[in-house]
């Protein structure tokens, strides 16, 4: 699958799209949603899977909904299998329900950016060229309250108990 029509995502008054909970769309070659894909639309959206697809930036349409708990988007490809997502989702630390964030496998860079500790699953493994500053989450991490999955390789900065 590579897109979708627009309005596919505008909901009729008897449409039981509103429903919808969850949505997993790995594997497919997508880049973008259409505008209408918002928590206008899918206010019940808990988790989304958009890993293995070809974002080259974290789509944000499904973060407006504030029941979203769970959201991937590991593993981005363009067509020559180079990997195009670079791009950290910046003020995702606002989203005060999301509760597990995936994006490993990506080539993130540096992230000057607050790391939520409400997000206490965060994955950034398998960015080889990220530099991570953990100052936020330390302390979490520390205590056994958040579950950071990354590389000793990284360069993670402001937790040197991380690189153990």
């Amino acid at each position: 699958m590579t897109g979708f029509e627009e309005n596919c995502f505008t909901c009729a008054e008897d449409d039981h799209l509103a429903n919808l909970i969850s949505m997993d769309l790995t594997y497919n070659n997508l880049k973008k949603f259409p505008d209408d894909f918002h928590a206008g639309n899918l206010p019940y959206l808990y988790g989304v899977d958009l890993s293995y697809n070809s974002f080259t930036e974290v789509p944000f349409g499904p973060i407006d909904a504030s029941s979203l708990t769970v959201y991937a988007i590991r593993g981005q490809r363009d067509a020559n299998g180079a990997r195009c997502l670079k791009t950290w989702p910046t003020g995702i630390y606002k989203h005060t329900g999301l509760r597990g964030l995936f994006l490993g496998s990506n080539d993130l860079r540096k992230i000057d950016d607050t790391i939520s500790s409400l997000i206490y699953t965060l994955d950034i493994s398998d960015n080889p060229n990220i530099t991570f500053d953990a100052s936020d989450i330390c302390y979490y991490w520390k205590a056994g309250a958040y579950n950071l999955t990354y590389d000793k390789t990284q360069n993670i900065i402001n937790c040197p108990e991380m690189l153990e």
